[in-house]
């Protein structure tokens, strides 16, 4: 396992079968290459809709001894999706990603704030 020949933590982002149904997977491995963590996105897009079956939890899970959590893509316009991992003492948010906008786009969108994760740490004490 390339975790465990390279000595890091490593977020895979894949597909993954669940008997029959599919699920748009975050996985999780730690420095001596274990899956120790598996989060399924829960919010989907019309096109992963043609695909994937939804999750129905939330992620976290630590690294290197650091409470964190994960959301996937679109999930990003789901700030409970993060703030409640924060709530819970998570203080790393990990966001695999296909694509966001450029920042010319972004900053007219969003005034440079791609997306709303960041909101769940603007009053969090740590």
């Amino acid at each position: 396992m390339l975790a465990a020949r390279l000595g890091v933590n490593l977020l895979v982002g894949s597909p993954v079968f669940a008997g029959r149904r599919l699920f748009n997977v975050l996985l999780v491995f730690d420095r001596r290459g274990r899956l120790i963590h598996n989060y399924a996105k829960c919010q989907l897009t019309e096109g992963d809709r043609r695909w994937f079956t939804r999750g129905h939890g939330l992620s976290l899970f630590k690294v290197d001894g650091v409470q964190a959590t994960a959301i996937i893509c679109h999930e990003r316009r789901y700030p409970e999706l993060v703030r409640l991992p924060v709530m819970a003492g998570a203080q790393i948010v990990f966001q695999p990603n296909a694509g966001l906008d450029e920042l010319s786009v972004s900053r007219a969108k969003r005034g440079g704030r791609d997306g709303m994760p960041v909101r769940a740490f603007e009053n969090a004490v740590f």
